[in-house]
């Protein structure tokens, strides 16, 4: 019994020696990314510093957590001295995914073993060394679930991650909305919850604020973002909604076209790979696709447990927007979703494996 404790005691350590190592690797390999969307991010914060709030109230008001984060850095001259914060920020985060695996499957192992997996996925924290919004986001996210579904009731820090999250990426509202309705309504009958998370679904598709360059990308891209196949659907395009641009592409290519490439886009965004991807970056990213048997595994366990409705529902709206979008060529999408399926995961690793408790 004392070896076994003193084995859990040496985990977390041992995990940070290898997530240290995994940064080091990733910027002897890789190097940092301060470049293409993080100019624009950090511009908007030099206008911010300036007094000018256009762009931070206008086409950067979905990113604006992402923007006043870089404030104090970009204000200092060194905006890369937000690299060593998003790795502080990503630890936390592990830290609290493995207390809500921990919370769900009632083993501490399994816990541990979450925070390992989120510290040590390539596919997350590949954007720890890039002034992107993703690994904020996604360690927000987090930190987040945490609060909200490994408590009795949320906790205090519940709302202002809530409204981080929120403005943290357009996609923030898939996360806080779900997560909103569980929280409100854990006694609600399952219909009620159901048609809330639909209601997401929906606001999501419906929404008239959508800038006209994402817009774009809808119509003219066939799966992956940049990847341009019907440039002359945006010629006669009068809506302004996500739900308009999908009218539009069935009217004018069918309904079998279009669901074609919505499998497409759903099928790339849980794929880790890519062709442009230097054959040893795709070897490397070849055994996160093993998190995806797991998490099914995780999700068929814990079926009927309440408390995974919310990360099902976040899962299920979120690949469904995708599809009725575009995925990014970089990969970048999949990364707030995979905690979620880390959890998944290790609930399975609990329930099929049977990891001893402590």
């Amino acid at each position: 019994m004392s070896g076994t404790r003193t084995l859990h005691r040496r985990i977390l350590p041992a995990t940070l020696v290898a997530y240290a190592t995994l940064l080091t690797l990733l910027y002897l390999t890789e190097g940092t990314h301060t470049d293409k969307e993080a100019m624009k991010y950090i511009g908007c914060a030099q206008h911010v510093l300036h007094g000018d709030l256009r762009d931070l109230l206008g086409n950067y008001l979905p990113y604006a957590t992402y923007v006043l984060f870089l404030l104090p850095f970009v204000g200092a001259g060194m905006p890369a001295l937000a690299f060593p914060v998003q790795v502080v920020i990503s630890v936390l985060a592990g830290l609290a995914l493995g207390r809500l695996a921990t919370r769900i499957s009632g083993n501490p192992l399994a816990g541990k073993l979450a925070t390992a997996l989120f510290l040590l996925a390539v596919p997350v924290q590949t954007w720890t060394l890039a002034l992107y919004t993703e690994s904020l986001f996604t360690s927000l996210v987090v930190l987040l679930l945490e609060q909200v579904l490994a408590k009795d009731r949320p906790g205090p820090w519940a709302l202002p991650l809530a409204v981080l999250v929120l403005f943290g990426r357009p996609v923030g509202l898939l996360f806080v909305g779900p997560l909103l309705i569980w929280s409100l309504g854990r006694n609600w009958p399952m219909a009620f919850r159901m048609a809330g998370y639909a209601a997401v679904l929906l606001v999501a598709f419906l929404n008239p604020r959508v800038a006209a360059p994402q817009i774009e990308i809808i119509l003219g891209s066939d799966v992956l973002c940049g990847c341009g196949t019907d440039t002359g659907a945006v010629d006669d395009f009068t809506g302004h909604s996500v739900l308009d641009a999908q009218r539009h592409l069935v009217t004018r290519h069918g309904v079998g076209t279009q669901v074609s490439v919505w499998l497409k886009r759903m099928a790339s965004l849980f794929n880790f790979t890519r062709p442009h991807y230097s054959m040893v970056h795709n070897l490397v990213l070849l055994p996160w696709f093993l998190i995806y048997p797991f998490a099914l595994a995780g999700f068929w366990a814990m079926r009927r447990d309440r408390s995974t409705g919310p990360i099902i529902a976040i899962l299920v709206i979120y690949v469904l927007l995708v599809a009725f979008t575009c995925d990014e060529w970089s990969g970048r999408f999949i990364a707030p979703l995979f905690p979620l399926l880390i959890a998944l995961a290790c609930i399975a690793l609990d329930h099929v494996v049977r990891c001893p408790r402590t």
